[in-house]
C-alpha cells in the first residue's frame, strides 16, 4: 500500500468523499442515460423532422437506425475518456464528457429541419448521435472507476450497483418530459427538451467540484 501511495496514490478514502463520489457518479450516469432516453421517446418527432415525408415507415426505421449509431461510438469514447481520465483525472474527465453530451443534445434541439435545409438535417443528426455516443462510453466506465477509487473497500460492490441504477431510472423521467413538451409545445416539444437540458448538464458538475481523484493533485 504504501507503495502504491508513494507512486499514482490512492484517493484519500473518507465516509465524505465516498458519498459525495457516489453521487457525482450517479448524477452524471444519470444524465447520460436521460439523454438516450429523450431520443429513444421523441423518435416520431425526430422521424417528422428531420426525414422526408411520404413514406412514414421508412422515416421511423431511419430515425431508430441514428439511435443504433450512437451504441457504435460508445466503445471508441470509453477507450478514449478512459486513457484520458488516467493521465489528466477522472474528476475533470466526467465534467467534460457531461457537457459535450449536454451540448450535444442543445445541437440536436436546435437543428434546423429536413424541410429548411434538406437532406443536411439527417446528416448533422447522425454527426450530433455520434458525439452523444462518443461521450456517454466514457461517462458509466469512468464514473464507475471513480466510484470504486473512493468506496470503502468492503462496500465497494455496493457502491457500484447503486451507481447502475441510475443508468435505469432516465426512462421513466425521458418518457414524462418527452410527453409533457410535446403536450406543451404542439410538436415543438424536441426543441424545448434540448434546451432545457442544459440546465441539468450544468447541474451535474457542481456535486463533482468537491471530489479530488489521486490524479488531480
Amino acid at each position: 500500500m504504501a507503495a502504491v501511495s508513494e507512486g499514482r496514490g490512492e484517493p484519500p478514502r473518507s465516509t465524505g468523499g465516498a458519498i459525495r463520489a457516489l453521487a457525482a457518479g450517479c448524477i452524471g450516469n444519470f444524465v447520460e442515460w436521460y439523454d438516450f432516453a429523450i431520443y429513444s421517446y421523441s423518435v416520431t418527432i425526430i422521424a417528422t423532422l428531420f426525414f422526408p415525408e411520404g413514406n412514414r415507415a421508412a422515416a421511423i426505421i431511419a430515425t431508430f437506425a441514428l439511435y443504433g449509431v450512437a451504441f457504435l461510438a460508445r466503445p471508441v469514447g470509453g477507450v478514449f475518456w478512459g486513457n484520458l481520465g488516467d493521465r489528466i483525472g477522472r474528476r475533470t474527465t466526467l465534467a467534460v464528457v457531461v457537457f459535450i453530451m449536454g451540448g450535444a443534445t442543445m445541437l440536436i434541439g436546435l437543428l434546423p429541419t429536413y424541410g429548411t435545409i434538406g437532406i443536411l438535417a439527417p446528416i448533422l443528426l447522425a454527426v450530433l448521435r455520434l458525439v452523444q455516443g462518443f461521450s456517454g462510453g466514457g461517462e458509466f466506465t469512468g464514473s464507475t472507476s471513480f466510484i470504486s477509487e473512493y468506496a470503502p473497500d468492503e462496500k465497494r460492490g455496493l457502491f457500484a450497483s447503486i451507481s447502475a441504477t441510475f443508468t435505469t431510472l432516465p426512462s421513466l423521467l425521458g418518457g414524462l418530459t418527452v410527453f409533457a413538451a410535446a403536450a406543451g409545445l404542439r410538436g415543438r416539444g424536441l426543441r424545448g427538451v434540448g434546451l432545457a437540458h442544459t440546465v441539468s448538464s450544468r447541474g451535474t458538475i457542481g456535486p463533482r467540484r468537491p471530489v479530488h481523484t489521486a490524479q488531480d493533485g
